[in-house]
């Protein structure tokens, strides 16, 4: 396994430890929580690291 898929799994499954608190809090699926993200993130709404979520447009979080 390359380091560079090594470490995108490792962020992937960082990403998801995240994502079931979240699911919890809100009362959804991981997965909804996912698409959610994802979708946010290609919008340059937010955006998701190792460790927190920056959110650049508030107002679209409203929405």
């Amino acid at each position: 396994m390359s380091m560079q898929k090594l470490v995108r799994e490792v962020l992937d499954a960082a990403i998801a430890v995240i994502q079931g608190p979240i699911a919890s809090i809100v009362g959804a699926t991981r997965q909804w929580v996912t698409q959610s993200l994802d979708k946010l993130k290609g919008e340059g709404v937010l955006e998701i690291t190792r460790t927190e979520i920056i959110v650049y447009q508030i107002d679209a979080l409203q929405e």
